[in-house]
């Protein structure tokens, strides 16, 4: 029963960081995660993992017409389809 319970809380961490939770179900979320000690670790160590992937993940800088050349380029490409 404690590792299906577990499991759900692992569930839940990522629909959590995923902003995949209305407002009322991650204040429920966050008062069980107070009261389960190996669930707080879980979320702590996936808030960690979290943050260093986007402080360090790179991100190349785009014109702010890429978009609009994209288009143009998908365009053109479906008139002329040699």
């Amino acid at each position: 029963m404690e590792d299906s319970r577990f499991l759900e809380l692992i569930k839940n961490i990522t629909r959590y960081f995923d902003k995949e939770m209305n407002k009322k179900d991650e204040s429920d979320f966050l008062k069980e995660i107070e009261n389960h000690p190996a669930g707080q670790n879980a979320f702590l160590k996936e808030k960690s993992i979290r943050a260093k992937l986007k402080n360090n993940l790179y991100r190349p800088v785009h014109s702010e017409n890429l978009a609009e050349q994209i288009k143009q380029q998908i365009k053109s490409a479906s008139k002329n389809p040699n």
